[in-house]
């Protein structure tokens, strides 16, 4: 597993992600990663439920961008023996 840098500078709107370094096997795999599947949720009066990915993809608004082709990837080197798949270690979201 590889530690990878992932970036895009086409959505740089208010609660939009801009980056993020990743574990994945490869470039590819780094690129296919969208940081804002792993919190979409919903407010559900005093509660927030989570939603499943397919009922949100086609949504108007995303926090990522929109194609894979906007996406950066650099290598940043071996990642730790210990990450057995692919994971966010840590992502940048511009709250507004």
């Amino acid at each position: 597993m590889n530690l990878y840098k992932v970036s895009q500078s086409t959505n740089r709107n208010y609660d939009t992600f801009d980056s993020m370094v990743v574990v994945a096997e490869s470039a590819e795999e780094a690129r296919d990663i969208d940081p804002e599947r792993s919190w979409y949720w919903k407010d559900e009066g005093d509660s927030r439920l989570y939603i499943d990915w397919d009922e949100v993809k086609d949504r108007a608004y995303t926090a990522w961008c929109t194609s894979s082709k906007d996406v950066k990837v650099v290598y940043l080197g071996e990642a730790d023996e210990r990450f057995k798949k692919t994971a966010i270690i840590i992502a940048s979201f511009n709250a507004g």
